[in-house]
């Protein structure tokens, strides 16, 4: 699409042309008029009433010119326009659809109204012909008024076109000087304009080629984050399957521990009750060694009593044998029931000794388990609040994972619009290009319009010419009339 400036000077070079044409129309008219009116108050005068046909053909090539240049105005503004809007689709087509149609055109358009002109003036001389054969009184008359300031004086008062004479032509030739004065400075304007639109049209050819650098280098750098996010991307991936096996682990870590702390409690519980029950055996066995002394107190007493029994078998001689029998067997009795109750006393001692080592063992067993069942409970307290962190950990890494993705999303998305604000400052500089061409179109019209001008300017030298002729010729009679009364 073509930018505002551009447009912006295509409707200023619009209401130029419109500007330029009306005032070339109202000149050739103006001019026309004039020439017609004059011819027809000489008529008039010299008692012709019929026209030539060169004068009769005065307004009607005047109209035609004024209508010639009123098509090539609508012309030349359609056309213009027309291209304008083309270099939206077509900028190259556009360009030479001006250099192929539309030059050529106004030229044709232009020469033809040349031609009119130059019947115009041809007219105009034969009226000036005319003109120079007016009687003399007449003239004298017309001269001496002029003389003396009064331009509204009229020969004949039924003829008041004299007035309206001279008024066309002071506008044919004062006038005619402003406008084509005018039209000289529009033509100085509408040839610099061009070279305006062309610094404005570098200017933003320059702007789309910077706008173009920097999203090129949008692009690259763009397209360098987007790997580095990548790269980002897949490396928390794999931080976050760790971390979920992680979580995965401390879960089976925590059930495990709480299978220990359960083991714990049941051993700190049975090592309990073997340190009650070795308490309960060392009672027994006191109380066994409490029966000892009384077995070892028998055994003394039945020894005396076998000592007895054999001093009263020695007493009694041969009748006293088998009673001696008798007695040293309850002696080696008593002294059997001796030993073994010190082998029994010392055996219980032994145990009672063992007993109490094994209940200092079973009392440092417990106080090991509750205190490894302290340490358990708090290794499954860390480890919960360690699964808890790895839990929080987890859902934060997914949130940042599902950031990363929408950030290298957006990333692509930058990518693709760099690519066609590219493609965009690529189409805008073929546009350009295509619009210098037009410019090209455009300064060739202007050049042919220039032409115009100056032709316009001749031809204002020519009435300017033709009136300081006059003025001569007014003096000149002026002169010779003064000379007449003198010789008279």
């Amino acid at each position: 699409m073509i930018g505002a400036d551009t447009e912006t000077s295509i409707m200023t070079i619009q209401r130029k042309l419109q500007i330029t044409t009306l005032l070339c129309a109202l000149l050739i008219l103006a001019a026309a008029a004039a020439s017609t009116y004059s011819i027809y108050s000489v008529r008039k005068q010299q008692g012709m009433q019929e026209i030539p046909a060169n004068t009769r053909m005065i307004p009607a090539l005047g109209a035609l010119l004024a209508v010639s240049l009123g098509l090539l105005q609508h012309r030349v503004l359609r056309r213009t326009w027309q291209a304008a809007r083309d270099f939206r689709v077509e900028p190259e087509a556009a360009g030479s659809d001006v250099q192929t149609r539309l030059i050529p055109e106004a030229a044709a358009a232009y020469a033809l109204a040349d031609g009119c002109r130059g019947r115009i003036i041809h007219a105009m001389q034969a009226g000036a012909e005319a003109a120079a054969a007016l009687p003399r009184n007449r003239i004298s008359r017309l001269s001496v008024s002029a003389a003396g300031g009064d331009y509204e004086h009229a020969d004949n008062p039924g003829m008041d076109y004299d007035s309206g004479a001279e008024l066309a032509m002071a506008v044919a030739a004062g006038n005619t000087q402003s406008s084509v004065q005018g039209v000289g400075e529009i033509d100085a304007r509408m040839h610099a304009l061009p070279g305006e639109i062309h610094a404005q049209t570098q200017a933003a050819a320059d702007a789309i080629a910077a706008i173009a650098r920097a999203a090129a280098e949008l692009k690259q750098r763009m397209k360098l984050q987007s790997d580095e996010l990548q790269t980002a991307d897949h490396n928390q991936a794999g931080m976050l399957d760790a971390v979920r096996q992680a979580v995965q682990t401390s879960h089976h870590i925590d059930h495990r521990l709480h299978e220990v702390q359960r083991l714990l409690q049941n051993g700190n519980a049975a090592v309990v009750y073997t340190v009650e029950e070795m308490r309960s055996v060392e009672r027994d066995i006191r109380g066994i060694l409490d029966v000892i002394p009384i077995i070892n107190t028998l055994a003394e007493r039945t020894s005396l009593l076998s000592m007895n029994a054999a001093i009263e078998s020695a007493h009694a001689a041969d009748h006293g044998l088998g009673f001696a029998v008798v007695a040293e067997e309850i002696g080696k009795l008593a002294a059997e029931s001796s030993r073994n109750a010190g082998t029994i006393s010392a055996s219980l001692h032994r145990t009672v000794e063992r007993v109490q080592q094994a209940l200092q063992a079973s009392e440092h067993s417990s106080e090991l388990f509750d205190g490894l069942r302290s340490t358990v409970d708090e290794f499954t307290a860390a480890t919960a609040e360690i699964t808890t962190s790895l839990s929080e950990l987890s859902a934060g890494m997914h949130e940042i994972h599902r950031a990363v993705q929408a950030i290298v999303e957006a990333t692509l998305i930058v990518e693709r619009l760099t690519a066609t604000m590219q493609d965009a400052g690529d189409a805008t500089g073929t546009t350009l290009t295509g619009g210098k061409t037009m410019m090209e179109g455009v300064q060739s019209m202007l050049d042919q319009l220039g032409s115009t001008a100056t032709a316009t300017s001749g031809y204002h030298r020519i009435l300017a010419d033709a009136q300081e002729a006059s003025s001569r010729s007014a003096d000149e009679l002026l002169r010779l009339l003064q000379f007449e009364p003198e010789n008279g």
